[in-house]
């Protein structure tokens, strides 16, 4: 979508003609190539919109933007983590081209490294020939990998930061250290002495009879106090 709008004024190149100068003898592109040209490009931008739309529909945007001249543009910076306004960049003469450039390369790498692509295929793919990179993109199996989401719950463990506004990603802060309440040991209650319940009085068993002697004539013996 960004190469159309720099391709778009290839329509209005031609000589110009003035029909009071005889020495100009070529009045231009004729009606004809003028239409086949248009054709051209708007049957590219359609096909161009409908891959981008699809990409955009992975990534959480609505799919009808990218139909939209401009605001595509800024839907796709934003998924590279380029602050959409930079398309404004657009309309400043000579250098604000070159700067929508250079943030349209940065936003389309960062773009497919969130897709999970190598910067050889973001290169490739959707620099140099992003009719191909998108047509890629829009039926393959990759994921967009960020979202406002996990920006509010914060980076994930071990994954690289997304760049800020500024195109740097920002340092991550170190975690203060919050200190613990002492802990207070516990005591365990001191537990109440058993009480001994009272023991019967013991009875005095009666003494045992004496054991009849084995020789009769013996006599008996007392009995054993």
């Amino acid at each position: 979508m960004i190469h159309l709008l720099f391709a778009a004024q290839d329509l209005l190149s031609g000589a110009n003609y003035s029909p009071g100068d005889p020495t100009v003898t070529s009045s231009g592109p004729s009606a004809g190539s003028l239409i086949a040209i248009f054709l051209f490009y708007l049957v590219v931008y359609l096909v161009s919109a409908f891959m981008v739309g699809r990409v955009f529909k992975k990534a959480g945007k609505p799919s009808g933007a990218a139909f939209v001249p401009i605001y595509n543009t800024w839907v796709l910076l934003e998924l590279g983590g380029v602050p959409g306004k930079n398309i404004f960049w657009i309309f400043l003469p000579i250098a604000g081209p070159i700067i929508l450039l250079v943030k349209s390369i940065q936003a389309l790498l960062e773009m497919g490294r969130r897709f999970g692509k190598s910067t050889t295929f973001s290169v490739f793919g959707l620099i140099l020939f992003p009719l191909i990179g998108y047509i890629i993109l829009a039926f393959d199996d990759s994921t967009y990998q960020f979202s406002p989401a996990f920006a509010s719950a914060g980076p994930i463990p071990g994954s690289p930061m997304p760049p800020g506004p500024n195109g740097f990603a920002p340092q991550p802060q170190a975690q203060q250290f919050q200190p613990q309440p002492p802990v207070v040991p516990t005591v365990a209650a001191p537990q109440d002495p058993q009480v001994l319940a009272p023991q019967p009085p013991t009875v005095p068993q009666p003494p045992t009879p004496p054991q009849p002697p084995a020789d009769m004539n013996q006599p008996p013996q007392p009995p054993v106090a």
